[in-house]
């Protein structure tokens, strides 16, 4: 009996539309679709995209469960946690207006928190231009929350900062040091990489963790990937 979790696993799915939802990644499909045929134990995945593939066993061996929005006193309470200051009654009223989104709120709150120092006063948060997208789509509250963090970042001149997160959008999985290394190389990609020239290692490795603190990013151990396959006689002769 093993208890196995998958979480965030949309990078690997399709975007919405003919295969919204489907896997992209064959192992994986065929690991989840033998778990749902058989398994005496549990496997949890997490999604923003229903897993098309799992379909099949949806009202059987494989449920789906939507997580509902996160009540008014636990948005508040979600906020408070993170340093967020002021009457209870604003905090509520500050997660019914993003409908109890709890990423947005963890944005908010880490913002807050961030840009305002030691007065994180929820009536701060006017500075998010919210409207009444729903927040799941892509003009959402979430995104309403980083459109401020980039424009804090602007205005603090953390250019170094900004252009690491404009990079991490190019990649649809978590980007590895090698690629990130590439686009750190002159010349620049204008309007892109600008900031990163002459950047040294120490400079680079303080944005990191200045973002990894804001829990804009998450850094994880990185190994090499071992080449298989390989035979050096036949490569000499090639060559």
């Amino acid at each position: 009996r093993t208890l196995l979790l998958l979480d965030g696993v949309e990078p690997l799915q399709h975007p919405p539309g003919t295969e919204g939802g489907y896997l992209k990644e064959e192992p994986l499909k065929a690991l989840l679709n033998s778990l749902a045929q058989y398994s005496p134990g549990l496997c949890l995945v997490t999604t923003r995209e229903r897993v098309a593939d799992l379909a099949t066993w949806r009202d059987t061996t494989a449920p789906e469960w939507r997580l509902d929005a996160l009540s008014d006193v636990a948005g508040a309470e979600v906020l408070r946690a993170l340093g967020v200051t002021g009457p209870q009654e604003e905090l509520e009223r500050a997660s019914r207006e993003v409908k109890g989104h709890a990423l947005t709120l963890s944005l908010m709150g880490r913002y807050l928190k961030a840009a305002f120092g030691d007065n994180p006063d929820i009536a701060r948060r006017d500075c998010f231009q919210f409207t009444e997208a729903d927040a799941e789509t892509l003009n959402g509250h979430a995104l309403r929350v980083i459109a401020a963090y980039e424009r804090w970042l602007e205005s603090e001149d953390r250019r170094v900062e900004l252009t690491i997160l404009r990079l991490l959008g190019l990649f649809a999985r978590p980007a590895e040091p090698d690629c990130l290394s590439a686009l750190r190389q002159p010349p620049a990609i204008p309007g892109l990489t600008d900031a990163l020239t002459g950047v040294p290692d120490a400079k680079w490795n303080i944005a990191v963790t200045n973002l990894e603190e804001l829990d804009l990013v998450q850094t994880l151990p990185w190994e090499a990937k071992k080449i298989r396959g390989y035979n050096k006689g036949p490569a000499k002769l090639a060559l």
